[in-house]
């Protein structure tokens, strides 16, 4: 019979023979990244998710001379915390990731704040949330991006900084708009009052619908919703099908109904896990969506993603 000990020791050989792949396959996966090998981040995300004790071997990786290094270490503390069941698990990954607010690369911090857009807004602790409100005034790269995430995690205290941004004239056109989409996503009237007559000044078609209509679905309130579901009913063609070999004028309810899905509670028409509508017949469906808004003058706005 085996004696307890020897079952001890038994499992502590089997974990640290474990450890020690684990060490060596992230060594191998970093360097076949360094020179231009196929790899597979989803392969190793999961062998991470399973040896928590290596996770901060990646930061190491954040100042390797190779670019795609770097990338690499950022995408899989990104993809740690998005998968991670743990909420520590997840917080950690946040705060690793708004540390790079000030790196020079502005590639990597463009690739960060896409990232932390995919994070729900629980996942940021108040370390991160002091971090957000830093970056506010020291108007850091990809600005815009930064604004719009604040806005998503919804921090108050910081309206009044970012008005006080735009009043001082210091904000580039892309920015001075990602500030007020903000404001509005954080509930400032005044704020959205702004966002919505600049959009509704302008005529219904394709770049209204594919560059400005998602900025109305970001603030997810009730009012630019609205004017959505308003537009989803008008049946003039005021833009194009996607076939361009085949273009021809169309109604735009096609294109926001894509957009309304994802954000409405109890949407008739579900989406796929790659984000477009289970639909064989659009037609049939836009019918659908438009009668399911004239019997749920009630609907509900969802407000837990960016």
């Amino acid at each position: 019979m085996t004696s307890p000990t020897r079952v001890v020791v038994q499992i502590a050989i089997i974990v640290s023979s474990f450890q020690v792949y684990s060490q060596n396959h992230l060594v191998s996966y970093f360097n076949a990244i360094r020179n231009n090998q196929s790899t597979s981040i989803e392969n190793e995300t999961q062998l991470l998710l399973s040896d928590r004790s290596l996770w901060s071997s990646l930061i190491t990786y954040q100042n390797d001379s190779s670019a795609n290094v770097r990338n690499q270490s950022y995408l899989l503390i990104a993809r740690l915390g998005q998968k991670g069941r743990r909420e520590e698990d997840r917080t950690w990954a946040v705060e690793q990731l708004i540390k790079t607010n000030r790196n020079k690369d502005s590639g990597i911090v463009g690739l960060v704040v896409r990232e932390l857009s995919a994070f729900q807004r629980e996942d940021f602790t108040l370390a991160s949330r002091d971090s957000l409100r830093n970056i506010v005034q020291q108007k850091v790269s990809h600005y815009a991006s930064w604004l719009r995430l604040i806005g998503y995690v919804r921090l108050k205290d910081q309206v009044s900084s970012i008005r006080s941004q735009i009043e001082q004239g210091r904000l580039s056109r892309s920015e001075k708009w990602a500030a007020y989409l903000a404001l509005s996503r954080m509930g400032d009237e005044s704020a959205l009052q702004f966002v919505l007559t600049r959009v509704k000044q302008l005529k219904v078609n394709d770049e209204v619908v594919y560059e400005l209509f998602p900025d109305l679905i970001y603030t997810r309130q009730p009012v630019p919703i609205q004017y959505l579901v308003e537009v989803l009913n008008n049946d003039d063609p005021l833009c194009e099908s996607a076939d361009a070999e085949n273009a021809k004028p169309l109604t735009c309810g096609y294109r926001i109904m894509e957009l309304l899905a994802p954000v409405i509670k109890d949407f008739p028409i579900k989406v796929d896990v790659s984000g477009d509508l289970s639909v064989t017949d659009y037609k049939v469906a836009l019918q659908q969506v438009r009668a399911w808004f004239k019997t749920h003058a009630d609907y509900k706005i969802l407000d837990v993603s960016l």
